[in-house]
């Protein structure tokens, strides 16, 4: 029997009808699937992906309001080059872009159709920037970190795209950008590992007095970010449940970056808007491995079947 349409583009397990709630079984899947999989989701997966959504699409929002207050001169995931004319009209534009993609993903409006453009300006954001520090990029830590930082939110968009039913484009494409875009967010983690691994003692000196052997720290959390590029680099020939723990666990370890080492940081140093973008990139990136971890939602057709 036909249910009538979510009125969102997310599934959600309840559908509102005049004579009441009546709950739905969504089909689940990963987005890397031949075919959508039909099975229920397990409850921690709804919490994880509306955790992820909820995460990516706040970052989003904090960024694009620092474009306004910065006027093109932010740090860390900043869309435009110190080196662009008119910064203030164009970091106002970028700004705009960010807020709306972050709404978009916070209420799952049009989400598929602003996720999938924004995946593009997140990836020529960093061509951008950083194509003239191409030659110092081995030196300078800062000039890989970004952009692969800025690459890793374009992916994020796209796999997001793949998670919401219907829109523009099609389904069969929104999986294969995700799948794009999962590859990409892998490559991500191998930059991220590597500079752990390369400057282990400056990433040590991140971490809080109160925590033993934080040289240790810093170069298992390199570790651990090579072998999440590597699951997700292979995808599909990955096992469901070991993208999803690797998913998982990479957010918590982000998440706990973020309240562990960003938020003490910040509070010492609320005017400080480096602090407070390093923070929500980790929050960000902590959103996006919740969202590559869990998959999507399966179903193509505009109607789930009970």
């Amino acid at each position: 029997m036909d249910e009538p349409t979510v009125g969102s583009d997310y599934e959600v397990p309840f559908s509102a009808r005049s004579g009441g709630a009546r709950k739905i079984q969504p089909r689940f899947g990963h987005f890397l699937g031949a075919s959508y999989v039909d099975e229920q989701s397990e409850p921690s997966q709804l919490i994880f992906r509306w955790v992820g959504r909820l995460f990516f699409g706040i970052a989003l929002i904090v960024f694009g309001g620092q474009e306004f207050v910065y006027s093109g001169q932010v740090g860390d995931l900043g869309l435009l080059g110190g080196w662009m004319p008119a910064d203030t009209v164009l970091a106002w534009v970028a700004g705009t872009l960010l807020i709306v993609a972050g709404v978009a993903v916070l209420t799952g409006i049009y989400t598929r159709e602003i996720a999938v453009p924004m995946g593009v300006v997140f990836a020529a954001a960093a061509v951008l920037r950083f194509t003239p520090a191409v030659p110092e990029m081995w030196k300078n830590w800062g000039d890989r970190g970004v952009p692969a930082e800025l690459f890793a939110s374009g992916a994020g968009m796209w796999m997001l795209a793949a998670m919401v039913r219907g829109g523009w484009p099609s389904d069969r494409t929104a999986r294969r950008l995700a799948g794009v875009g999962l590859a990409v967010f892998g490559v991500a983690h191998l930059v991220f590992g590597s500079i752990h691994l390369q400057v282990g003692p400056t990433i040590a000196s991140l971490i809080p007095a109160w925590l033993p052997e934080r040289l240790f720290l810093a170069y298992a959390t390199g570790v651990a970010l090579v072998a999440a590029g590597l699951v997700f680099l292979a995808g599909r020939w990955v096992r469901p449940g070991v993208m999803r723990a690797t998913g998982l666990l990479l957010g918590l370890m982000y998440f706990s970056w973020v309240v562990i080492v960003h938020a003490p940081r910040i509070a010492h140093a609320l005017h400080n808007g480096d602090e407070w973008n390093s923070g929500y990139v980790c929050l960000m990136m902590a959103g996006i491995a919740f969202l590559a971890g869990t998959g999507r939602p399966g179903g193509s057709a505009s109607r789930a079947r009970r």
